[in-house]
């Protein structure tokens, strides 16, 4: 028995020598009936690890039809509660991650003064990014994907609930290369263009999926929880039915890391910006260079602003 295995170890040993310049080592081993086994380790076999950011709105989340975060006192019962919901979003999203592969899970509140989500409430699993100033903080390059929960579509979206830009009372609009776009715009071009990070999936109503979907493609993960009917009345989805719908979303985005790429656009990036009306424009001008003295917009009309911008730094304007 001993001369048969030494002489099969031997004859391995050979073939590795002969090859192995281009196949991975192979190992022998033994199992519990002293069966020889070959065990190959290759550095492609192992898989760096996953990453993802989730940035989280205030205005999209499941259950919400109002500027909640703006409009409500933190101690008012009604605004508890969309706490509550747009935190259930988010955990939904990292089980999600988790049961789709995902080795990190961060938490970004984006929504209204960052202080929306329940912290205590959080998955245990993910890690809660704090404060910082400008889009996706914490996000690099190591990082496989973004997810957008609880987004909403942009200034102007006749089919989406609680449309806007950055703004619902400046009723701001947006222009990147001559192409309108909202929030999703920016994140993913911050995202790409900072990072070579993708956005991998999104959640809000119908209106933010379309708009998603136009803009970055059909790859990129859609989960609807809401839509605008046509009578101007919202119809709000089951918090049961959108948490399992967020999970498998996020499940099935996890999957497409890799697989979905950065949305890149040209840089210098000329953007315009619209705004409400002249007063207001004349106010948000004045705001602007108070609090940054490198702010880049030039007065391109009486609402209007312009900047040709060599990073994202400014990409809100």
């Amino acid at each position: 028995m001993m001369r048969v295995v030494g002489a099969l170890i031997a004859s391995v040993a050979v073939a590795s020598v002969a090859s192995q310049a281009d196949e991975p080592q192979p190992r022998i081993v033994f199992n519990d009936n002293a069966q020889m086994l070959m065990e190959t380790t290759s550095q492609s076999s192992r898989r760096a690890p996953i990453k993802i950011l989730i940035a989280v709105d205030s205005e999209g989340p499941t259950g919400v039809d109002e500027y909640w975060a703006r409009n409500r006192k933190p101690g008012d019962p009604q605004a508890q509660r969309f706490r509550q919901l747009m935190t259930d979003d988010v955990n939904a999203a990292i089980e999600g991650c988790l049961e789709g592969g995902a080795d990190e899970v961060y938490v970004k509140d984006d929504g209204f003064r960052d202080q929306n989500l329940l912290p205590d409430r959080i998955d245990k699993r993910a890690k809660l990014v704090t404060s910082g100033s400008g889009l996706l903080q914490g996000l690099d390059e190591s990082f496989g994907g973004v997810m957008l929960v609880g987004l909403h579509a942009m200034e102007g979206a006749k089919d989406a609930v609680l449309a806007h830009t950055w703004s619902s009372t400046r009723r701001r609009r947006y222009w990147f290369n001559g192409e309108e776009g909202g929030e999703v715009a920016a994140y993913a071009i911050v995202a790409s263009h900072d990072h070579k990070v993708p956005i991998i999936m999104a959640t809000g109503c119908t209106g933010l999926c379309r708009e998603v979907r136009e803009l970055l493609g059909e790859d990129v993960v859609n989960v609807p929880v809401k839509r605008l009917r046509d009578d101007g009345t919202v119809e709000l989805y089951a918090p049961e039915a959108t948490y399992k719908s967020i999970v498998n979303g996020a499940k099935e985005a996890v999957g497409r890391v890799g697989k979905i790429k950065p949305y890149l656009v040209e840089f210098p990036l000329q953007i315009r910006l619209q705004l409400k009306d002249k007063q207001v424009t004349n106010g948000y001008e004045k705001w602007r260079r108070e609090n940054k003295s490198d702010w880049p917009g030039r007065r391109a009309g009486d609402n209007i602003f312009e900047a040709t911008l060599a990073t994202t730094k400014h990409i809100i304007l």
